[in-house]
């Protein structure tokens, strides 16, 4: 895990959140004839951020 790795290489992990029912983003892109993106993604951990 990221975390961990940080953690590994003395970088602090002050401020890390974890939610266990949110993923890291994981995004589908399709790029239409008309240029247009289409974007899908489950709710994921950016989603809920709040400020």
């Amino acid at each position: 895990m990221l975390a961990g790795i940080l953690k590994e290489n003395g970088v602090s992990g002050q401020g890390i959140l974890f939610n266990q029912n949110a993923r890291t983003a994981l995004a589908f892109v399709t790029l239409r004839a008309d240029g247009e993106l289409m974007f899908h993604r489950n709710p994921i951990a950016d989603m809920l951020l709040k400020p």
